[in-house]
């Protein structure tokens, strides 16, 4: 099981989440249920296979947010 991670520099939202979790599903990287660290600043979603090809799907794909891909 991965973990990506996206950390907000300003504001995280709930649509955000949900298109990462469509970009990772699009990756065939297998998306869980997305989880809020802190609402609005960062959140995980748990996928089950392909980490660089989450880091591709999710990187530089939403402006202001940092990203960690990670096991």
């Amino acid at each position: 099981m991965f973990i990506a991670t996206l950390i907000a520099a300003d504001r995280l939202r709930a649509g955000d989440i949900s298109a990462a979790s469509d970009r990772l599903s699009a990756a065939d990287c297998g998306p869980g249920s997305p989880r809020w660290i802190e609402e609005g600043k960062a959140a995980d979603i748990p996928f089950a296979r392909n980490p660089a090809a989450a880091r591709e799907a999710l990187e530089g794909a939403f402006p202001g947010v940092d990203l960690v891909v990670q096991a």
